[in-house]
Order: C-alpha cells, then sequence, then structure tokens
C-alpha cells in the first residue's frame, strides 16, 4: 500500500507532466520502495520476517535503471508473464 501511494503523490506531484520513462521508472521506484519497507518492518516488528520481499523490491529498483531512456524492450515484458 505504501508503494501504491508513494507512486501516486509522486507522479501526481513533482513529476506531473514528466516524460513517460521518467513516470514509469518513478512508478517501479516507488513500488520497491514499498516492497523494501514491508521487508524492513517486518524484521524489526513481527516474528515472522518477510525476507522474501527483498527480491522484489531488488528487481523494481534495478529496471528504471535498465531503461536508458527508453521503454522496456519485448524481452522484458515477455520474462514479467
Amino acid at each position: 500500500m505504501a508503494g501504491f501511494v508513494a507512486a501516486f503523490v509522486l507522479v501526481l506531484g513533482p513529476f506531473a507532466g514528466a516524460p513517460e520513462n521518467v513516470i514509469s521508472g518513478t512508478v517501479l521506484l516507488a513500488f520497491a520502495g514499498g516492497w523494501a519497507l514491508l521487508a524492513v518492518l517486518s524484521l524489526c516488528w513481527t516474528e515472522q520476517p518477510q525476507r522474501w520481499a527483498a527480491a522484489p523490491a531488488g528487481l523494481m529498483a534495478l529496471f528504471p535503471f535498465q531503461q536508458k531512456q527508453r521503454m522496456a524492450d519485448h524481452r522484458t515484458l515477455i520474462l514479467l508473464r
């Protein structure tokens, strides 16, 4: 939920009107932050840490840097299916 809210606020706030590649990168980084938050807070506050949440956080954090000023190519879309 935190990732969705962060993405919503960032896209409608400081990144409003930005090119599509900037917006998609911002959304991916916001969702990565939400997954990382889940992983870290579950380590601190629960008896059952959700370490698996670090994997989607890492992958989503890397995707914006792989785009390099273009949308993801077909190979990436096929991998996500």
